[in-house]
């Protein structure tokens, strides 16, 4: 029998062993999962008050690197969160500062303080001096309309009578998207949105909501559980949707001849079979068919409605050739202009028939059904049953030669009456307008 202190040394050494192992096989399955690449890791911020070390190449003229280690100083303490932000970034540790990209900057000398209000959004065509590639992509996607596309609408004009609903719900969401690459790649960080750390590729800050169903159907399908399971993002928004080759460019489905088809089924061959990927997209077709049919026949009913004079037109609802409403989610508000019929209707092409044919695309069985389908199908009986008392009240007005009553609209604030003078006015040019625009983004 061994003695007792020989027997204790087996045991430390077995159990040291044991430890061993399991912290070996713990670092591997993360290596497996990708858990610790260095590209999802953000280094840590330099110790507080350490000074860049400034590359010539990256101080633009009209700037000193004197002046702009000074500058950066200032801001550091006017903005400590910020600059702890850039402190972690690549662009830091390759010898960059604030006036590189913000060259616009106005500082006070003498007195070491900056102007904050000439920051400004640093605009992609300068990002592009460095990233060629990745501006050649992004010139590509619709992103860079983003701006000009939602400014011609009807809904943005009408809620110019409403500047901070206009400055918050509007250009909050599509000016850094069409202005800044920071809408993607946070700002003074600049980290690429991918897994771990950000699973929808940066997607999610826009695309989701009643009339943005594309982050709600692709979580509640197979395709996110896949991609969670596998730890890496893949199949995720950015895998499915930008070239192999260029991450920034989101190829088109929306207005291409082929409704994007050729580079989905490249996308989608990766995992499935071309047969299979095809009569998936069959089933989405026979969906988006049937959809925008209830969103023609709901639509029908209330031009009917104004053909028999029975509704009077509304600024909100602009007029198609023909000079009735066009019902259409370029021409047609959803507040105070226009009729409450026409706002269901607003919200079964802009909502429900969205949510039916996005839940489709992304294989979400509750999307497309419930949250889609079923949604649509009670606005289009609500409008019916809604035209059929319009129809009977206009009868019985005109039987007992009582007219309706009237009661005023809500107006904004700042609602001057003026917001759709433009589209009202010359409704031929600002129709020709918008297909010429469009025509231009889905080139």
């Amino acid at each position: 029998m061994l003695p007792n202190r020989l027997r204790r040394r087996r045991w430390k050494a077995a159990l040291a062993g044991f430890i061993l192992l399991v912290l070996a096989g713990t670092v591997a399955a993360r290596l497996w999962r990708g858990d610790m690449a260095a590209s999802s890791v953000s280094p840590p911020a330099p110790a507080a008050g350490q000074a860049v070390v400034l590359k010539d190449a990256y101080v633009p003229k009209g700037f000193t690197v004197h002046e702009a280690q000074a500058i950066f100083d200032a801001l550091a303490r006017q903005m400590p969160l910020a600059a702890d932000a850039f402190r972690r970034s690549a662009h830091y540790r390759e010898g960059m500062t604030c006036v590189t990209c913000h060259q616009e900057l106005r500082w006070d000398q003498a007195s070491g303080s900056v102007d904050v209000t000439s920051l400004g959004r640093v605009p992609p065509e300068r990002c592009g001096e460095c990233h060629e590639q990745e501006y050649d992509g992004f010139r590509k996607s619709r992103h860079f309309k983003a701006v000009t596309v939602f400014r011609e609408v009807v809904r943005y004009k009408a809620l110019a009578g409403y500047p901070a609903m206009q400055q918050q719900g509007c250009n909050r969401c599509h000016e850094p998207i069409g202005q800044s690459c920071s809408a993607c790649h946070p700002a003074h960080l600049f980290e690429p949105p991918r897994p771990p750390k950000d699973e929808f590729g940066g997607c999610q800050r826009c695309h989701l909501g009643p009339d943005h169903h594309q982050l709600e159907s692709y979580v509640a399908s197979v395709h996110y559980q896949v991609a969670r399971a596998r730890g890496d993002g893949i199949p995720n928004c950015v895998f499915c949707h930008t070239a192999d080759d260029n991450k920034h460019h989101i190829f088109r489905i929306k207005g291409t001849k082929d409704h994007g088809r050729t580079a989905l089924m490249a996308k989608c061959t990766q995992c499935h079979t071309e047969q299979f990927a095809r009569r998936a997209f069959e089933g989405i077709d026979a969906i988006k068919h049937e959809t925008n049919k209830v969103v023609d026949a709901a639509r029908q009913i209330i031009r009917d409605l104004y053909a028999d004079g029975i509704l009077n037109r509304v600024s909100g609802s602009l007029t198609d050739e023909q000079g009735l409403p066009a019902l259409n989610p370029n021409l047609t508000a959803y507040d105070q202009h226009v009729h409450p019929i026409e706002n269901l209707m607003f919200r079964m092409f802009k909502y429900d028939a969205v949510a039916t044919i996005a839940g489709a695309q992304h294989f979400s069985a509750v999307r497309t059904h419930w949250y889609g389908h079923a949604q649509l199908m009670e606005t289009y009986n609500r409008i019916r049953q809604m035209a059929q008392e319009l129809r009977f009240m206009h009868a019985l007005s005109k039987k007992l030669g009582v007219p309706l009553p009237s009661i005023p609209v809500y107006r904004y604030t700042h609602e001057t009456g003026r917001e759709l003078d433009e589209p009202w006015h010359d409704p031929v040019g600002y129709r020709k307008r918008l297909a010429e625009f469009y025509s231009e983004v889905n080139e």
